[in-house]
C-alpha cells in the first residue's frame, strides 16, 4: 500500500510542476515517500534518480505537455507506454516488476 501511495504522490508532484492540475494527495508526505520509492524502482533507469533525464527518458520535472495534458493522460502513458518512443508500457522495461493501477 505504501508503494502505491508514493507513485500517486510522485505523479501529483509532476502534475503540479507541469501545471496538469490538482491531486487529492497534495501535501501528503507518506504518499510522496511512497511515490519516490516506486519512481526509483520503475522509472529512474530512464528518467534519472532526480527525474532530470537519464539518457533514454526526458527530464520529467520540466517536460513539455507533449503527451500528458491531464492525470488521466499520465496514467495512460505510464500504463501503455508511447508507441514509437523509448517509453515502455508499465512493467515491460526490465526494471522492477511494474506497478498496479493504484500505484500509478
Amino acid at each position: 500500500m505504501a508503494g502505491q501511495m508514493w507513485v500517486v504522490g510522485f505523479v501529483f508532484l509532476l502534475c503540479v510542476a507541469n501545471g496538469l492540475g490538482q491531486n487529492p494527495l497534495a501535501g501528503d508526505p507518506k504518499a510522496a515517500k511512497a511515490g519516490e520509492y516506486e519512481f526509483r524502482i520503475n522509472c529512474a533507469l530512464c528518467h534519472g534518480l532526480g527525474a532530470h533525464g537519464g539518457g533514454r527518458g526526458p527530464d520529467v520535472t520540466r517536460a513539455q505537455k507533449r503527451h500528458a495534458h491531464s492525470d488521466s493522460d499520465m496514467f495512460q502513458i505510464i500504463s501503455n507506454g508511447i508507441p514509437g518512443t523509448a517509453m515502455p508500457a508499465n512493467g515491460t522495461n526490465g526494471q522492477g516488476v511494474g506497478m498496479t493501477d493504484e500505484e500509478i
